[in-house]
């Protein structure tokens, strides 16, 4: 059997992020959340710029383009701070799975602006997703 491409990195990403979740919380109890960004920024730029040096220099954004792409640096820092801030107070057993489940939002997003199509399959899916939610937000 072939694994495609997309496939293993996703769950390539699923491992590394499921990782870095439960190590954030380690250093959560010995440091603020605020100085984990700090580190955290310092070794995404290492990971970034070795990716980016390998593949050749980026094309860079112009115009509004840049302006997404700033908009969506925004909204992925923002949503890593109450990430650190919520796994700084919650149990990462709980938040980590349930802040697992932002692609859902970008499955509505994507529907209602983007047009994409979702199977009945895809559907159900998302909707055990919802559901999730709600069986991990309370005790």
């Amino acid at each position: 059997m072939r694994v495609e491409a997309w496939l293993l990195y996703s769950l390539m990403a699923i491992l590394l992020w499921g990782t870095w979740g439960f190590v954030s919380k380690i250093v959560l109890e010995r440091a603020s959340w605020a100085s984990i960004i700090i580190y955290n920024m310092l070794g995404t730029f290492i990971i970034f710029t070795t990716y980016m040096y390998s593949q050749g220099f980026p094309k860079p954004a112009v115009g509004t383009t840049a302006l997404i792409a700033l908009l969506s640096g925004i909204l992925g820092a923002a949503g890593t701070v109450c990430f650190m801030l919520s796994l700084s107070i919650g149990r990462p057993s709980i938040t980590v799975p349930l802040t697992a489940l932002y692609p859902v939002v970008t499955a509505v997003l994507s529907v209602i602006f983007l047009g994409d199509q979702l199977s009945p399959r895809h559907v159900a899916g998302i909707s055990f997703a919802v559901m999730a939610i709600f069986l991990l937000s309370y005790e």
